[in-house]
């Protein structure tokens, strides 16, 4: 590990972020995406989806001589810049990140910079969470009070008999 490398965030395109990932740690980075479980409904069917936590962002290990090489990278559009300065991030706000990804569930991203005090979270139970580099808050439900909560009931499951089975495979 080199004395000057430091955390910095790579914006991506739309939905390229494990791409990026992948074709960084390739290149020998250290990438990080925070992702978190959500479910959607998908054809009458609960689906289970892997969703980035911050969308269109990665979190990349590196120095600043090695900028051109990460920018070249298929999906990569530019590093993000904060105050005209290029986003640093430290290693507490990284400690908070897989902490609150690890250890609760529904985490969310709020911006808390100028004017951003009309998001500020209303629930007294949810954990939040400051990243000074970024300007932003997360918000984070605890795991046991998501796990409490009514579970909504399943969809009847149609069952087949053998001649439906048989007219499906007839239809292919």
């Amino acid at each position: 590990m080199n004395q000057n490398e430091r955390w910095y965030i790579v914006f991506t395109k739309q939905q390229c972020e494990r791409k990026v990932v992948f074709a960084l740690t390739n290149k020998g980075y250290q990438c990080f995406c925070p992702s978190q479980n959500s479910s959607a409904l998908w054809k009458a069917q609960d689906k289970s989806l892997q969703t980035p936590l911050f969308s269109s962002h990665v979190f990349v290990r590196c120095t600043p001589d090695q900028f051109y090489d990460i920018k070249k990278t298929p999906g990569v559009i530019n590093f993000m810049y904060r105050f005209n300065q290029l986003a640093v991030l430290t290693n507490e706000d990284m400690v908070t990140i897989t902490h609150a990804v690890s250890n609760y569930h529904n985490v969310k991203v709020l911006k808390s910079g100028f004017g951003a005090s009309a998001q500020t979270p209303t629930d007294p139970e949810s954990q939040v969470f400051n990243l000074q580099s970024l300007g932003m808050m997360l918000v984070a439900e605890d795991k046991y009070q998501a796990e409490k909560q009514p579970v909504a009931a399943e969809l009847p499951q149609r069952s087949f008999n053998r001649l439906s089975y048989r007219f499906r495979l007839a239809w292919r």
